[in-house]
């Protein structure tokens, strides 16, 4: 709703594409900084009436591209699933809680309080998360 707003008066489209990075970025500078963004695709899309890709600022595009440099396909998530009554939703979500878990605490080698920054999460939950999971931070390589 923000970039349409920003958007209003330009008769400037945003690609798909460049929607999707610009969603993924965290955007520290908030509103402001997004505004900005915006203003600058407008002037350097000059005619064009769609903002493409080549019109994003470097560092989104690569925030995005580092975080989307191993992309998941749906096939990967669910090659091994099968509907039985022994593995059911929350055995599955707790798998993948798991593994993003510990993807991030390798990320972060280890330090909790950095692993639940990248997550989002508040250090208490992760610390309960590792202890239920009984995620051994010694060992993260061999998990990873």
């Amino acid at each position: 709703m923000l970039i349409a707003h920003f958007l209003e008066g330009s008769g400037k489209q945003i690609d798909p594409s460049v929607m999707k990075i610009m969603v993924q970025y965290n955007w520290p500078g908030n509103i402001r900084e997004l505004d900005n963004e915006v203003k600058k695709m407008i002037l350097m899309a000059g005619e064009n009436e769609i903002i493409t890709e080549e019109f994003v600022s470097p560092k989104l595009k690569s925030k995005y591209d580092s975080d989307m440099s191993d992309p998941i396909t749906a096939d990967q998530i669910f090659e091994n699933v099968e509907f039985n009554g022994s593995y059911s939703l929350y055995d599955f979500l707790g798998e993948h809680e798991r593994r993003f878990i510990i993807k991030a605490l390798s990320e972060k080698n280890g330090i909790k309080k950095h692993a639940a920054a990248l997550l989002n999460i508040p250090e208490s939950t992760l610390r309960l998360k590792i202890k239920q999971y009984g995620i051994d931070l010694k060992n993260l390589d061999a998990l990873h």
